[in-house]
């Protein structure tokens, strides 16, 4: 219905050049995301039944408009993982319970703030705290609380479970492992609509890796984040072009000339 009212020109979507098609709005689950002319926008919204937003605005938990810089940017994540983790939960349970449940927020809490941003080192040692202070119920030092003794050092916890720790994933290694995965979904998401967009707004085709892409452009928070990931030590020989190979099967995903 939106697609077929904005080909009739309805109404008009945000365009990311003078060539490329517009984007109207955006759906994901039971939110939808409608972009709307400025002019007209309060009429359509009381048509559609819907509000009106404005930037700075949150999607899906994660605010937009807002640059994941600076620190205030993080503080709506850092308290909900202070409440998941809240150290009285640690007084009720053993160690093994709490293991399980730092997995548990770690597995679906910042999951999507971690794919889109990466963690400033100031953020990142607060939520790590927040983790060991939960694991060995340390209570708040700010509100008085003590500091108990630490059996061994944090990162020999956050090894995996063959080399002697517990399996909990350092939150630097699953930030640039979230991050890096756009890289190869660069090269396997070819039909989605970010994948478009980018090619639309930054002219490239289908050849180079997407760190060649959007090298020396103009980027923004996220996208430069994703960029910089790409150049980690840790990936940058892993996550170009040379690095990937086709199954052709019935050739609808290869492109001939440029992948083979």
């Amino acid at each position: 219905m939106l697609k077929e009212a904005a080909a009739k020109g309805i109404f008009k979507g945000i365009a990311l050049n003078n060539n490329s098609p517009s984007i109207t709005h955006l759906q994901f689950a039971d939110d939808t995301l409608i972009f709307l002319d400025k002019d007209l926008n309060s009429v359509k919204a009381e048509i559609l039944k819907c509000k009106i937003g404005s930037w700075p605005m949150k999607y899906l938990g994660i605010p937009v408009g807002s640059s994941s810089k600076r620190k205030v940017f993080w503080v709506p994540l850092i308290m909900k993982m202070r409440q998941k983790l809240a150290s009285w939960k640690a007084e009720s349970l053993n160690q093994a319970g709490r293991l399980v449940l730092i997995k548990s927020v770690m597995e679906n809490l910042p999951t999507h703030w971690l794919s889109l941003h990466r963690l400033p080192k100031s953020v990142l040692e607060q939520l790590e705290k927040i983790r060991r202070d939960f694991f060995w119920k340390d209570s708040d030092s700010s509100s008085g609380g003590n500091r108990r003794l630490h059996l061994t050092a944090w990162q020999n916890i956050c090894k995996p479970k063959a080399q002697g720790g517990l399996g909990l994933v350092p939150l630097m290694i699953k930030n640039l492992s979230l991050l890096g995965k756009w890289s190869f979904r660069w090269y396997n998401d070819r039909s989605r609509s970010w994948n478009k967009w980018i090619k639309e707004k930054y002219k490239c085709s289908n050849q180079g890796s997407l760190n060649d892409v959007l090298r020396d452009k103009k980027l923004s928070n996220s996208l430069k984040d994703i960029w910089e990931t790409s150049e980690h030590p840790s990936f940058k020989n892993i996550l170009g072009s040379n690095s990937f190979s086709w199954t052709v099967r019935n050739g609808a995903s290869v492109l001939f000339w440029e992948d083979v």
